[in-house]
C-alpha cells in the first residue's frame, strides 16, 4: 500500500466541511432575517431610540459583514472543489473580480 493520502477521503472531508459551512450560513441569514424584522417593528411602533432597537441594530450589522465576509469564501471554496471534479476552470462574473 502507498503512503499518500486517499484523494477519495480528501474529497469527501472538503465536501463535508462545504456543506457544513452551506449550514451555518443559511443559519446566519435566518437570524439576520429575524434581527432586522424585529428593527422594521420597533420602527413601526416608534422604538428606535430604545437600548434594545441599537442592540438588535448592532447585531443585525455584525451578522451582515461576517455572512459578506464568509458568504465569498464559501462560494470561493465551491467554485474550487466544482473545478477540480470537472477540470474545466469555471468564469469568473465580473462582479466577483473586485
Amino acid at each position: 500500500m502507498s503512503n499518500k493520502q486517499d484523494p477519495d477521503k480528501g474529497n469527501k472531508e472538503l465536501s463535508d466541511a462545504l456543506r457544513a459551512m452551506h449550514t451555518q450560513l443559511e443559519l446566519a441569514k435566518s437570524k439576520l432575517s429575524l434581527y432586522l424584522n424585529k428593527k422594521a417593528d420597533m420602527l413601526r411602533h416608534g422604538l428606535e431610540g430604545t437600548d434594545e432597537y441599537a442592540q438588535i441594530e448592532q447585531k443585525a450589522a455584525s451578522l451582515q459583514a461576517l455572512l459578506d465576509k464568509w458568504q465569498s469564501v464559501y462560494q470561493d471554496r465551491l467554485r474550487q472543489v466544482e473545478e477540480a471534479e470537472t477540470g474545466i476552470p469555471k468564469r469568473r462574473r465580473r462582479h466577483e473580480e473586485k
